[in-house]
């Protein structure tokens, strides 16, 4: 058996809703940096770079983003499209993952070189936060 070294990740979530904010502490408590939250209306994002802290920054728009290694879109279905069609292009270096089942992921194909979609498997509530020590999240 190999011994893997871990790396930690900047990382980018678009949306702040109960997603977010799941994968967001699940993240930080792995070890790796959320550099930025963006939300269409910034408040939002702001409560949440608050609550994950280590210099996480809020934004009201994706074209003021920070560059990572991956950014995350956890936001509602309806807006990704919106999304997809104002993506800047200093983003195209990072590897989004897409957590929407209902939103096809060739919508998003022309955003970046790599693209990930992947689908949570339990009901996430704001109230109940999983512990990664219970093994919902693999680094």
């Amino acid at each position: 058996m190999t011994n893997c070294s871990f790396k930690a990740k900047q990382i980018v979530l678009i949306g702040a809703g109960n997603l977010a904010t799941h994968l967001a502490l699940a993240l930080k408590e792995v070890g790796h940096k959320v550099v930025a939250v963006c939300s269409a209306s910034g408040k939002t994002a702001q409560c949440l770079a608050n609550q994950i802290g280590q210099g996480c920054v809020a934004a009201s728009g994706i074209e003021t983003l920070p560059l990572a290694d991956y950014y995350i879109i956890a936001a509602k279905d309806d807006s990704i499209s919106q999304i997809a069609e104002v993506w800047p292009t200093h983003l195209k270096s990072g590897i989004v993952l897409h957590t929407s089942g209902s939103v096809a992921l060739s919508s998003l194909f022309l955003l970046v070189d790599y693209l990930v979609e992947f689908y949570t498997l339990c009901r996430l509530f704001r109230k109940n936060t999983p512990s990664t020590s219970k093994k919902y999240l693999v680094s």
